[in-house]
């Protein structure tokens, strides 16, 4: 029978969905972009897995009896246009569906083809979810006094000291009733450079030089209540949370040496 040792699900699962794609555009010679085909194109392509699924001599009787031979058009569809949900205690409905798709592409099983997956962090994209959640947190910094979280949560994990840390600072600065808001003088934020100090395929570790000047008024009376001026290194772990990079943790300042 098989033996699951699943690891890596997220990237392995993207990768799975890349190779899919070209393998069946290159079988059934049509465009390489799943997302676009029609719905007769998925149907051409789960009977041709299907055929190979049957004929595999991958598969012992045994397993063949557990998973079937068959993948209907519309889960194809779904895994390759909208994507699929794997989470490390796979059901196992799913888990059959990607066992079958691993053997049309040459493998014994998903768990075979996740263990040769080597995951690829884009670095790049991680950077940028610094910048975005500062830009996030500088327009919350300028509805107050009004306190709107929902657009943090898309950068930050809700449960982590970073958000609750901005959440409370929000709450304070709306009790107190002070606002950036109409006025000349101008408040920004700005963010010199970023570094990766650790990295792995499931957390990153940055430290991010940044400046704040934030030049706080009072709502009702006008008058200058608080002036932050800040310039210092920041340290932020950006975790892979459900599939997607979010802040856990902002220290600042901070000591890396």
């Amino acid at each position: 029978m098989f033996i699951f040792v699943i690891m890596n699900n997220h990237y392995a699962f993207i990768k799975l969905q890349q190779i899919l794609s070209k393998r069946i555009a290159r079988e059934l010679n049509i465009m390489d972009n799943s997302k676009q085909w029609p719905r007769h194109f998925y149907e051409k392509a789960s009977k041709k897995i299907s055929e190979k699924i049957e004929a595999s001599i991958l598969l012992s009787e045994s397993d063949r009896a557990v998973i079937g031979g068959y993948i209907s058009s519309s889960t194809l569809e779904r895994v390759l246009k909208y994507g699929y949900q794997v989470p490390e205690n796979i059901d196992k409905r799913r888990l059959n569906t990607l066992n079958k798709l691993s053997i049309y592409l040459d493998y014994k099983n998903w768990a075979a083809f996740n263990k040769n997956v080597e995951p690829i962090v884009d670095i790049e994209k991680v950077k940028q979810i610094i910048h975005l959640a500062n830009e996030a947190e500088f327009k919350a910094y300028l509805t107050l006094p009004a306190v709107q979280l929902k657009p943090l949560s898309k950068y930050f994990c809700t449960e982590s000291p970073a958000y609750k840390k901005i959440k409370n600072i929000l709450i304070n600065l709306s009790d107190k009733n002070w606002t950036l808001r109409n006025h000349t003088a101008t408040s920004y934020y700005e963010i010199l450079n970023i570094e990766i100090i650790k990295d792995s395929a499931t957390e990153i570790h940055l430290t991010a030089n940044e400046c704040w000047y934030l030049k706080w008024y009072d709502n009702y009376s006008g008058e200058v209540v608080h002036l932050y001026n800040e310039h210092n290194d920041q340290l932020y772990i950006v975790a892979l949370i459900d599939g997607n990079w979010k802040i856990k943790t902002n220290h600042y300042p901070a000591n890396f040496n």
